[in-house]
């Protein structure tokens, strides 16, 4: 199978995971408003979704690494089926707080269990020799991403939040297809190389890359206020007069705003340094957090979104190429797997206190907690983001 060919189909599964995903966890809040729950109790909901999410998330990849059995290519199947199967569970339950909330949770335990192994199967193919370029298929996933978040809104506005699972069924049903076009190949030999890869502690880890827990914290702190400006955007839209549907079009903005910048990012990556392009990743969290608090109409908060351009879509690759030039090379594995529950610790945080202080002090003084957390991210990010190839290595050798 040619190059490009595995390129175009990693583009495909890339597109339709994040229009399956993004349709519910994107829309949880429109989702789950619609089924009478109140910003506390969704918060808590995708918290909880979270924390079991973090959970099963290694243990999935170890069973992925171990079994001879099953592929990741099977696995991935397996979970669209059971997400399927939710998602159609989901349509005919009645509005029982309890019973939505285990079916939902369900959904996007599943869903956003199968996002490290998309990344996983594509890079199957590239560790064994295949050219793809990664870089261009995550950018067309943040297209699709797009246009999934746009069509929503319409649909949205033409009916009503009840049909986003009819939508989500569809896009599961492509993700199925997708996977299933994928050729087999033999990936016993790296498998034995990540369990060996796996074995040390977490404590050895931060022990030896003293400034990396710094980082992995601050990594933390954006992605608290990351989590809190996307899960909570409606709520940022209605205060300055938006509706459901402007929700839709805004969340499409910030994604297509990534695109430029995760298709020509290896371009800035020859031109700038690792460590600088992170810095300023996490400078426009900051500053995003600053004018989102000013924002005073709807086309402020949407002009606010096209900064997702220079700080998520900045510091997603970046992160990955900094751990794989900071990293032994038997620790870039857990070094990535670390960055990856970063980022879930800061969505559960992000998720769980943003209900909390909207539904208790407002939206404002939620933007301003989570513009709190966007400098500590920033200043431990300046602290911990070590410049290797300029000296500033602080690894104890072995």
């Amino acid at each position: 199978m040619s190059n490009k060919s595995l390129t175009i189909k990693s583009a495909i599964l890339q597109s339709v995971y994040f229009a399956a995903f993004g349709s519910i966890m994107a829309f949880a809040v429109v989702i789950l408003t619609d089924r009478g729950f109140s910003t506390t109790q969704i918060g808590l909901l995708l918290a909880i979704g979270g924390i079991i999410t973090a959970i099963l998330q290694p243990m999935i990849g170890t069973f992925a690494d171990n079994s001879h059995n099953f592929s990741v290519k099977s696995i991935i199947s397996g979970l669209s089926v059971l997400a399927l199967v939710l998602l159609g569970v989901f349509l005919i339950i009645p509005n029982n707080l309890l019973l939505v909330s285990i079916v939902f949770a369900l959904i996007s335990i599943t869903l956003s269990c199968v996002a490290p192994l998309v990344n996983a199967l594509i890079f199957e193919y590239i560790n064994a020799g295949i050219q793809i370029n990664f870089g261009v298929t995550r950018g067309v996933g943040s297209l699709a991403f797009a246009g999934m978040t746009s069509l929503v809104g319409l649909v949205i506005a033409q009916f009503s939040a009840s049909a986003i699972p009819v939508m989500s069924i569809l896009f599961t049903i492509l993700l199925f297809l997708s996977v299933r076009l994928f050729p087999k190949i033999d990936v016993q030999k790296m498998k034995h190389i990540a369990h060996e890869e796996d074995k040390q502690t977490f404590l050895q880890f931060v022990g030896k890359y003293k400034r990396f827990f710094p980082f992995l914290l601050g990594q933390v702190f954006i992605f608290v206020f990351h989590t809190m400006l996307f899960t909570y955007l409606l709520q940022v839209l209605l205060r300055v007069g938006g509706t459901q549907s402007d929700f839709g079009l805004s969340l499409s903005i910030s994604a297509i705003s990534e695109l430029p910048v995760m298709l020509g990012f290896s371009f800035l990556a020859h031109r700038m340094k690792i460590t600088k392009l992170l810095k300023i990743g996490a400078a426009f969290y900051v500053l995003r957090a600053i004018l989102i608090l000013s924002a005073g109409s709807v086309m402020m908060v949407n002009l606010i979104q096209l900064l997702q351009a220079f700080s998520f879509a900045v510091i997603t690759p970046a992160v990955v190429y900094y751990v794989n030039s900071r990293m032994k090379d038997h620790d870039k594995v857990k070094g990535q797997a670390l960055i990856a529950g970063a980022n879930t610790v800061g969505s559960v945080v992000g998720n769980l206190l943003g209900g909390f202080l909207h539904d208790n002090f407002g939206v404002i003084f939620m933007l301003q907690i989570g513009a709190v957390f966007a400098v500590l991210g920033l200043v431990l990010y300046l602290y911990g983001a070590i410049d290797v190839s300029s000296g500033e290595v602080d690894i104890i050798l072995d």
